[in-house]
């Protein structure tokens, strides 16, 4: 047996182990699904019943599992075999073997009988309820006998599915008995022929046996439950008996029972009385439990020719109150059994006029029309009134005091002034968002008949505050903007809607923005269209006192337009204890210069607050001008705060009469921090300073103020997307940078816990910028802990507020993640901010990447010497970048020794420390720089000689990799030359003759594709004279070329239909520099891609989903693609478009090899590879 032999015939045994068959049907088994043998249908006639459904569903669904299996490779004939035997054993259950979800036979109905697929199938909608109320079409068979032998199949223990298969029996039975015609069959009593007669006790029986299971709380007593299956034995007819009602009465029962039995009744009506008494009992049960769930499935279950052709015998028979069937009908828009009550019962639809509600009043009046001209004429006169009223009740029905008060308003039979004593009350408990009023609300506005009733709707919506409506006034979702804020204005106006009211609207709209950058936009929009109202000048005066924060704010905005008539109210404005409103009032006044003589004299008012503003105002226009106010106010302040405020001034003013022309520099920073603090922006930190930070001392030595570190701040977050700030570099050099690093790093734990809000995200670049190398563990420790509690997109933004941190270790950091961390978001942003770093500095990403390799304190003579105070030693770097320790009379160690008597403990302790951190960062840098050049090998990256010269000659990390490693001069992209890095400086060719560097040029790594046969064994030979060991596979490195069949082709199929476990998959490839494609619906994805330079490859392949890839996937096909034009994203289908693939001969030979290569290793462990493409629609 091959291995593909073996690995079918184990999994067959695990499948067939978890279907925990009988000894009986292991036995036969055995026997049937040897392969080896003919098939031998007459086998199956041996199997014994199995009820599959009892298993576990995770163990049965093995079975699907295996028939992939075989599905994918193309064994055809042992999954016919595997279906026909399961099914052969478990009937109709075999449904949850080999369905998941629903119950589509098409992947197995091949393979067996025509009545199996139907058990199968109608296990699967009996056990569905969406399944159940359209069964009739959903089991799409009609062939009675078919049905009879299904029912035969039905292995479930609760035998459900052969209960509506017997119903389906008897649903198609009706065409066989058509000529005869159903009244003369009934007449004449003909008598069904056994079979059929057979399936109808099968269906009596199950109805019947089924009534206890109907209940979901006690059953009644034995005596009574005997009477209720009596009840449907008998099949009483005439009125409902009461002592039925009584027994059932204050019951509940089951709907998922009521839906099965009541639709198999329903279908089986024409054949047996029963059904309609059980349809009877089951329709009080429904109305005993407040459903209708018996003429719901009687609606849908044998389709609308069924139901239209019952329907009158169910009107007639159910146990329903005529008013419920009404309303029922209106709801389900059953036109036909409406018409009837509307031509029955004209009276009883008149008096439920008033019980319905205004969605179906239109409806029952368009079939009132059709159905009873009279009766239309007779209520038509008041429909519209009444429709109206019925609205206008719904839509104040949330109100529990002055309803009727608003439903005369709306109804227009009453002025607004009727609405003034509740609005209170309204405020403060209705709903603020109701999706059913907003609906309604829009449906108003649709209908030209009803717009007053809409207008004074939205009126009363905005003067109880809730504005939520006034987003969807054009239909979709949309920010009350300009023009949408002049049509509520405009809509008020009309409607009389006294000033107070629109302005306390229109302070709830701007409430409800979250954005600062919307509520500008907001109260400047408002501030323009109010303006103009003069009319409203008393309200603006009261409102710009007594209203909300929000409503003051916008009343003082707009009386400063007109601030010569209102420049006492607008002063009387200073006791206002709004931090938000004292920001605008303190830039108003300070907008004013001529309202200096108030303003001073405010300055010794007796209200606190008046004071403090006057010390702000005066502040904003020069404090060295009011010196002697500020004084003479200092020495009888008694608040401390203002006291501050005042010595603050005083402070600024000496510093700048001090300073002279030497700190010109000084003053204008000052100015700068004040310029950045205008408009109230203190506000957007001030979150920061409820609790205290350390003080931070100027280079001079003097403290500096709160504002002024508070500019540092503000600076960062204002900007719309955060990163370096120049203000803010500006300002911080003036500042003791140890003490500036303290300050903000205790900023970040303020924002750390406050959870980190994302918009606060500024705080990232403040931190990691002035932060110094204290932040950068801090920050390196979030971006492995933020993508474990789903902040994926924070530690992004903190990786490349990292990569400006400025510091080298920083730098290393983010290369080390963008080359091997596990969350791709995170590792794609380190790349992204090494980009944004070097774009900073004005050099490319890999420039940037040359800049940061350490040297990790060695020479260029590679030394390093380690300083114990009485003893030194000299750590030498091997080419093997192995640390070598000598001691002072040059005799190898294996290690740094322990610290003895005789040397500096201090020192000593120090060194050891050093030497530790220096292994440990050696092996990190290392790594990292092997990855990077086996990369520069696939690129194809090319350095200028100079910059070549400057990392690997000078750098000696750097240095000991060149030396193991072949190098090649190239121009315009052609190898010209290949020499090696000789450990003594020199450089070397192939035939080991001395070889100069020329000036100019640009060198690379040589791939062994670019070499003759002779150059690459002699270069091979050279290495092994030297004994030199290369840092990775250069020279036998794997070479793969195109093959003549693969030159005109555009998708890479080497790899297709290669079978392995996913998790293997994802992890050898994203080890390799691959990123996951774009995750898409249920969290699945189904391609790998990488992008290099202006080349792209994507790998497509058959699909894992996030945190779930340990199954086994198949490979597809590979197509390269140009760079950057593929979208890829969450729920993105990043598909390459055609015009964007590349012929695969067009891909340079080097990056071709490479990414075989790649896919080489990435596929290694798979043992198995079906036919390709065939495999991709198995």
């Amino acid at each position: 047996m091959n291995f593909k032999d073996e690995r079918n015939y184990q999994k067959l045994l695990e499948t067939l182990e978890n279907l925990q068959l009988s000894e009986e049907n292991q036995k036969l088994a055995e026997e049937y699904l040897d392969m080896t043998a003919p098939e031998n249908r007459e086998l199956l006639q041996k199997a014994r019943r199995q009820d599959l459904s009892q298993l576990d569903r995770n163990k049965v669904g093995k079975c699907r599992d295996y028939m992939g299996h075989l599905r994918k490779r193309g064994r055809t004939e042992e999954l016919s075999r595997f279906v026909r035997f399961v099914a052969a054993v478990s009937g109709s259950t075999a449904y949850f073997a080999f369905i998941l979800y629903g119950w589509n036979t098409d992947s197995i109905k091949e393979f067996l009988t025509k009545e199996q697929e139907t058990a199968i199938r109608a296990e699967g909608i009996v056990w569905n309820n969406y399944g159940l109320k359209k069964a009739a079409a959903n089991l799409a068979q009609n062939n009675t006998e078919i049905l009879r032998k299904a029912m035969k199949l039905c292995y479930h223990r609760h035998g459900n599915a052969e209960t509506l298969l017997a119903a389906m029996v008897l649903y198609n039975t009706k065409a066989e008995s058509q000529e005869k015609g159903l009244l003369k069959k009934l007449l004449t009593k003909e008598k069904p022929n056994e079979e059929l007669k057979g399936v109808i006790n099968c269906l009596e029986t199950n109805l019947v046996d089924s009534i206890p299971n109907m209940f979901t709380g006690a059953e009644p007593p034995k005596a009574e439950m005997d009477e209720l299956m009596n009840y449907v034995r008998r099949a009483e007819s005439g009125a409902f008996p009461e002592r039925i009602a009584r027994i059932i009465r204050g019951r509940k029962t089951e709907e998922y029972l009521t839906l099965l039995l009541s639709g198999a009744a329903f279908l089986g009506i024409e054949h047996s009385k029963k059904c309609m008494a059980f349809l009877c009992l089951a329709a009080a049960m429904d109305a005993e439990s407040g459903r209708t769930t018996t003429l719901d499935v009687c609606l849908d279950i044998g389709g609308y020719k069924w139901f239209l052709a019952h329907v009158e015998a169910l009107e007639e028979a159910l146990p329903i109150r005529k008013e419920d069937y009404v309303l029922w009908c209106l709801k389900n828009k059953a036109g036909g059994g409406l018409g009837r009550m509307i031509r029955n019962y004209p009276g009883m639809i008149k008096g439920m006029l008033s019980e319905i509600s205004t969605e179906n009043y239109q409806y029952l009046l368009r079939e009132v029309a059709d159905n009873s001209p009279k009766l239309f004429q007779e209520i038509n006169a008041s429909a519209t009134g009444e429709y109206e009223r019925k609205m206008a009740k719904e839509l104040t029905a949330r109100y529990t005091v002055g309803q009727q008060e608003a439903v005369s308003y709306l109804l227009g039979e009453a002025e607004i002034d009727v609405l003034y004593p509740y609005i209170p009350k309204w405020r403060d408990t209705v709903q603020y968002y109701s999706y059913d009023y907003n609906r309604k609300l829009a449906g108003l506005l649709k209908d030209k008949n009803m717009q007053q009733m809409y207008r004074r709707s939205a009126v009363l919506e905005g003067m109880c505050l809730k504005i939520s409506h006034f987003n969807y006034m054009k239909g979709t979702y949309r920010v009350v903007d300009k023009e949408i804020l002049k049509e509520i204005l405009t809509l008020f106006e009309e409607e009389k809607v006294p000033a107070g009211y629109q302005l306390e609207m229109l302070g709830s709209i701007y409430d409800s923005f979250y954005q600062e950058k919307q509520k500008t936009n907001f109260l400047n929009n408002c501030v323009v269209l109010l303006c103009g109202k003069r009319e409203w000048e008393d309200t603006f005066v009261s409102y710009a006192k007594e209203g909300t924060p929000a409503v003051r704010f916008l009343c003082i905005r707009v009386l400063d337009v007109h601030f010569k008539e209102y420049r006492d109210i607008l002063l009387s404005c200073a006791m206002d204890g709004s931090k938000q409103v004292r920001e605008l009032l303190s830039a108003v006044y300070g907008s004013h210069k001529e309202w200096e003589p108030e303003i001073k004299e405010m300055l010794s008012s007796r209200k606190s607050q008046e004071r403090e503003l006057a010390v702000s105002v005066l502040k904003q226009w020069g404090a060295s001008s009011y010196r002697e106010a500020f004084e003479a106010a200092l020495s009888v302040e008694k608040s401390k705060k203002i006291k501050t405020l005042l010595e603050e001034c005083l402070g600024m003013e000496r510093e700048s009469d001090a300073a002279g022309p030497a700190n010109a520099g000084e003053k204008s920073l000052n100015d700068l921090a004040r310029e950045i603090l205008k408009g109230g922006k203190k506000r957007k930190v001030s979150w920061a300073y409820e609790t205290p930070f350390p003080e931070v001392h100027r280079q001079d030595g003097t403290i500096a103020e709160e504002d002024y570190l508070t500019a540092i701040l503000v600076a960062y977050a204002d900007m719309g997307i955060p990163g370096v700030n120049k203000d803010a570099a500006r300002l911080a050099c003036a500042l003791q940078a140890k003490e500036l690093a303290d300050y903000v790093n205790v900023l970040f734990g303020k924002w750390l816990d406050g959870g980190a809000e994302a918009k606060k995200k500024w705080v990232l670049y403040a931190a990691s910028i002035h932060g110094g190398d204290a932040i950068v563990p801090v920050l390196n420790e979030q971006i492995k802990e933020w993508p474990k509690a789903s902040r994926g997109a924070m530690a992004a933004e903190a990786v490349k507020a990292l990569s400006v941190n400025g510091s080298s270790t920083a730098l290393l950091l983010v290369d080390q993640i963008a080359r091997k961390f596990k969350f791709r978001q995170v590792k794609t942003a380190a790349a992204d901010a090494l980009t944004y770093a070097a774009g900073q500095l004005g050099i490319t990403r890999e420039e940037l990447e040359d800049r940061i390799v350490p040297n990790l304190g060695f020479d260029e003579g590679m030394e390093l010497t380690f300083d114990y105070g009485g003893r030194c030693f000299k750590v030498l770097l091997s080419p093997a970048l192995e640390l070598e320790v000598y001691d002072e009379n040059e005799k190898r160690l294996k290690n740094l020794p322990a610290p003895g008597k005789k040397d500096d403990a201090e020192k000593a302790e120090a060194a050891s420390v050093a030497f530790k951190l220096l292994k440990k960062q050696l092996k990190t840098v290392a790594s990292n720089q092997k990855m990077r050049l086996e990369q520069a090998l696939s690129a194809e990256r090319t350095w200028q000689v100079e910059k070549w010269k400057a990392l690997f000659v000078k750098n000696p990390i750097m240095h000991q990799f060149a030396t193991g490693l072949i190098w090649g001069l190239y121009e315009q992209g052609g190898l010209k030359a290949t020499f090696r890095y000789m450990e003594d400086g020199s450089f070397n060719t192939v035939d080991e003759e001395e070889y100069e560097l020329p000036g100019e040029g640009s060198i690379g790594l040589v791939h062994p594709i670019e070499l003759s046969e002779e150059e690459l064994a002699a270069w091979k030979e050279q290495l092994s004279d030297y004994e030199v060991t290369q840092p990775f596979e250069q020279l036998e490195r794997p070479v793969y070329r195109l093959t003549e069949e693969e030159k005109g082709q555009k998708e890479l199929t080497r790899f297709g239909g290669k079978l392995l476990n996913g998790l293997s998959l994802s992890g050898k490839l994203q080890g390799l520099g691959w990123y996951r494609g774009s995750v898409q619906d249920a969290g699945g994805y189904y391609t790998f891609y990488r992008e290099d330079g202006d080349t792209g490859v994507e790998l497509e392949f058959s699909g894992c989903f996030v945190g779930d890839e340990n199954e086994e996937v198949t490979v597809y096909g590979a197509v390269f693609y140009q760079s950057g034009t593929v979208k890829r994203g969450s729920y993105v289908y990043d598909t390459v478009k055609k015009e964007h693939q590349r012929l695969l001969s067009e891909i340079s030979p080097r990056y071709f090899s490479e990414i075989v290569l790649q896919l080489t290793k990435a596929t290694a462990s798979s043992k198995e590879q079906l036919s390709y493409p065939e495999c991709k629609n198995s």
